[in-house]
């Protein structure tokens, strides 16, 4: 039967004094996959408890005995992923346990094993698999009820637990992954635009009263104060609200227009210097995968003689990702050039002029699109960018054939 195992739970419980037990056959297992040992029980239950668990945060619980008599959370775990789960009780004397499951290809729970002790149980979990892990929390309780604590942390030394960013990782610059669910990225400056990054951070569940200090969020909504922008998931772009639109109210009505401000596909190019060079850039965007190439080209070349100095040529590939605020570049091979930015802001105007900015090497960039580059038309016609109107807001110009 030991031969079936493939990874192991861990099951101790530190309570006071020395007491430990395990309630369920061969509850000292978990098995990699869908492999179990016979003894082990299929429960029917909701894929999704109330609330997910995040590593380093601990949750706590009201229990009673009448009406709530456990708590549920659950967490994904990585392939070889090891954590240590701990549910503290707040009277010390009464029992406390936790039953952990594993989600099912068909959605149901497996059992896999249960641990119980006084004040405290805890237990570490191994999985060779990893997967969606299920911890059913309870405790006896008096009549008024109390409260329980949940609590998950890494085991693993390089601290590679969870398959998504935990609260206070990285996030929103180059080589860093997505949040969790239910997590943002909140950015300290310039929206993520200066490549900085953000960390991911828990949308505050309450805000408290206070007189409205109106700031701009980094979507262009005008917030009252710092925790109303982050319970919307939103990080602070300035002090102040947002600037409104300079359009004509009869045909801008709309302060920021979803449509326009996701439309990014195409080339874009751009200019700039740095020193000792004439920078051109050129970004394309294209169904999910991006090129972005930039030629350096010596600035003495424009002298008279010119110089022998040599250009220099910049480039990667890989996919991205549109925020709808910004354009987050996930490149192939890494390390990337460490000039080249990963993140760029959108903006756009009330005409429906799109541009790209960022920031390289300490200087700000923008990138403009061409919207000819890419449009045919026949060998009499050649291409223009003719502004179209519209009712509600106005369109953005959009790449026409026109007769010689």
């Amino acid at each position: 039967m030991r031969a079936l195992l493939l990874s192991a739970l861990v099951v101790a419980a530190a309570a006071v004094g020395a007491c430990t037990s395990t309630v369920v056959d061969n509850a000292a297992v978990i098995v990699d996959g869908d492999a179990t040992d016979e003894s082990a029980v299929t429960y029917q239950a909701p894929t999704q408890p109330s609330n997910r668990i995040y590593y380093g945060v601990p949750v706590g619980a009201y229990i009673s005995a009448a009406t709530i008599p456990s708590h549920w959370v659950h967490f994904d775990l990585l392939p070889r992923g090891k954590v240590d789960l701990v549910v503290d009780h707040e009277d010390g004397r009464r029992r406390t346990g936790m039953r952990v499951y594993r989600v099912n290809p068909t959605g149901s729970l497996r059992l896999l094993g249960e641990v119980s002790g006084r004040g405290r149980a805890s237990s570490r979990i191994e999985s060779r698999a990893g997967g969606t892990i299920v911890v059913e929390a309870f405790g006896t309780t008096p009549r008024g009820g109390s409260t329980i604590t949940i609590t998950v942390d890494c085991a693993r030394r390089d601290g590679q637990c969870a398959p998504l960013g935990q609260p206070g990782a990285t996030c929103g610059t180059r080589g860093a992954g997505q949040c969790d669910d239910g997590l943002y990225c909140d950015f300290d400056a310039m929206c993520g635009a200066d490549d900085r990054g953000g960390s991911c951070s828990m949308h505050p569940v309450v805000c408290s009263r206070m007189a409205c200090v109106e700031l701009c969020g980094c979507d262009g909504q005008t917030y009252c104060g710092e925790c109303a922008a982050n319970m919307a998931g939103v990080s602070i772009a300035h002090e102040g609200a947002c600037e409104a639109p300079v359009c004509d109210p009869s045909v801008y009505e709309m302060v920021k227009d979803e449509v326009l401000n996701t439309r990014v596909n195409g080339v874009w190019t751009g200019t700039g210097l740095t020193t000792g060079y004439d920078v051109n850039s050129t970004l394309r965007l294209n169904d999910g995968d991006f090129s972005y190439e930039q030629t350096w080209n010596p600035t003495c070349l424009r002298s008279d003689p010119p110089c022998r100095q040599a250009s220099r040529l910049l480039s990667m590939v890989g996919g991205w990702n549109n925020t709808a605020t910004s354009v987050q570049l996930t490149p192939e091979v890494q390390p990337a050039p460490e000039q080249l930015a990963w993140s760029f802001t959108i903006v756009q105007n009330c005409e429906g002029d799109v541009r790209l900015r960022t920031t390289e090497m300490g200087e700000e960039r923008e990138l403009t699109r061409d919207l000819c580059a890419d449009h045919s038309c026949g060998d009499d016609e050649h291409c223009e960018v003719v502004p179209v109107m519209c009712i509600q807001a106005p369109c953005p110009p959009q790449p026409t054939c026109v007769a010689n």
